[in-house]
Parts: C-alpha cells; sequence; structure tokens
C-alpha cells in the first residue's frame, strides 16, 4: 500500500504557489496595459487626461483564475478605442460652438456641426491583448520555476 500523504501535502503546497504566481502575474499583466497603452496610444494626446484615465483591475474568477480589465472612466474614451461614425453635434449649454478652423484659417461660430467620425485607435484593446501575452510568458515562466522545488 501507498503512502500518498506526502503527495497530498506536496499537491496542496504546489496549489497555493500556484494561487500566488496568478496573482502576482494578474499584477503585473495590469500595469504592463498602462505602460503599453501609455506609450502605443495612436491617437494625439492633447490633455493627456485621456492615457492618465487608464486603469486595470485585476478580477477573481477562482483560486487560480484572475481575470485584468484594462478600462478607461473619461466619457469619450469609447469613441476613441473604438471609433465613432459621422454625427451631428449641437450646441447644448450655449447658443453657439465656438472653435478656430486651422483649415478655413478662421474662428467659426455655429449652432451646429457635421462631425466627419474617427477611426478606432483601439490602445484599451491592444494594451489588453499585450498584457495578455506578458501573462502568458510570466505564467510559463513562474510555474516551470515553482515545478522545479517539487
Amino acid at each position: 500500500m501507498l503512502n500518498l500523504d506526502k503527495l497530498k501535502s506536496a499537491h496542496r503546497k504546489f496549489e497555493k504557489l500556484q494561487t500566488e504566481i496568478v496573482s502576482v502575474a494578474a499584477e503585473y499583466a495590469g500595469q504592463d496595459a498602462l505602460d503599453y497603452a501609455r506609450e502605443n496610444t495612436g491617437y494625439r494626446n492633447r490633455t493627456g487626461k485621456l492615457t492618465e484615465s487608464n486603469e486595470y483591475r485585476v478580477v477573481r474568477v477562482g483560486g487560480r483564475v484572475a481575470r485584468v480589465r484594462v478600462m478607461n472612466r473619461q466619457k469619450y474614451a469609447m469613441a476613441i478605442d473604438k471609433g465613432s461614425p459621422p454625427h451631428r453635434i449641437v450646441a447644448r449649454r450655449a447658443p453657439y460652438l465656438v472653435f478656430y478652423w486651422a483649415k478655413m484659417s478662421r474662428w467659426m461660430r455655429v449652432r451646429s456641426v457635421n462631425h466627419p467620425g474617427n477611426k478606432p485607435y483601439k490602445f484599451l484593446r491592444n494594451a489588453t491583448d499585450h498584457a495578455f501575452g506578458e501573462f502568458v510568458d510570466r505564467m510559463r515562466r513562474d510555474i516551470a520555476e515553482a515545478a522545479k522545488k517539487f
């Protein structure tokens, strides 16, 4: 009869270590996503508010399973990330929209404009994809190192 107590004990230790490895890898992946999104925007970063508003959250699904969610709280973030179709912009808080139109070399004062829309920059999606790759690489490396201990 085989004594499996040592094997069970080693398995429990490995599972505990694996849970820690997942947590650490998920945190690193989230930070990698923010760094990637900051450096690879693709859009013209005029004020810095959009880039500064990137954040991540590690969502636990189970003991050894985690998801990293990359998001941005700015109202216009999805229009930049996913693009927007042509649309009308109407003055709401004032009787007119006032802006400088470089193409016409003059200031404009109008009640509405037809915005041509914008292409999707996919900065959140690309950051998430990059973070996933980093997460997988870190998990492979750290799990292999942990397995050597047993």
